[in-house]
């Protein structure tokens, strides 16, 4: 993927840098110069929202303009240009000072835009098990790869929940925790318990997962949305 950073803080272009090439990324154009994005046609750029030469907002309009097929990200320190970008097809929004976890989040949208996915590889034991998101009810993050759970099986798969989140969204799927993403399609009722938070109960299966506090209050929001 090749990359391009433009900010005109020095120190906020070297902490990206550092951390796109922790995520193994080597291919990056870091600068304040924004005239480097219109030389050179790049599949993600980072953009500071608030420069002195250019407003990042009219800067993105332009770059879509010639390139549209380019996604962009904002970073800045002024959470209130947040409508103003996604208005315009960003496709994330990240408050300064730059956390790796948050760039992670971002750039797990930009794959799962590019790349929708059909299927799940998943492992257990020897065998590997090619999935259709429909017939999953829930994944559970199990230290470095997550738990996929269907009907028969629970079966293993090498891939971090933050990106599954973002993969799977068209499915129906939503993170109620931490630690897990629920398919809607496939609950059958659920309870308010302590503190606010849901047990979730299945169609067809005898599992049951407690959500968090927020999780809870995320679930509500979206499935008043999707229930109008």
């Amino acid at each position: 993927m090749k990359i391009a950073i433009i900010d005109d803080e020095q120190l906020a272009l070297e902490r990206l840098t550092r951390i796109l090439k922790e995520l193994g990324y080597e291919d990056i154009t870091a600068s304040s110069n924004t005239d480097i994005v219109f030389d050179t046609k790049y599949d993600l750029l980072f953009l500071d929202i608030d420069m002195p030469s250019i407003k990042g907002t009219e800067l993105a309009k332009k770059i879509k303009s010639i390139y549209p097929d380019t996604s962009i990200i904002f970073q800045t320190a002024y959470s209130e240009f947040a409508l103003e970008a996604f208005d315009i097809g960003s496709i994330d929004y990240i408050l300064k000072p730059t956390e790796k976890s948050r760039v992670l989040q971002a750039i797990s949208r930009v794959s799962a835009r590019k790349n929708p996915i059909t299927k799940l590889v998943t492992k257990l034991g020897n065998e590997t098990y090619i999935i259709d998101p429909k017939d999953v009810y829930f994944i559970q993050a199990d230290l470095n790869e997550v738990i996929v759970k269907t009907k028969t099986s629970n079966a293993y798969m090498q891939k971090n929940i933050s990106i599954l989140e973002e993969e799977l969204k068209d499915y129906g799927f939503v993170r109620v925790h931490r630690s897990y993403l629920v398919n809607i399609n496939k609950i059958k009722n659920m309870t308010t318990v302590e503190a606010s938070k849901f047990e979730i109960k299945f169609v067809d299966i005898y599992d049951t997962i407690t959500t968090s506090k927020d999780g809870a209050k995320f679930l509500r929001n979206y499935l008043g949305e999707i229930c109008v």
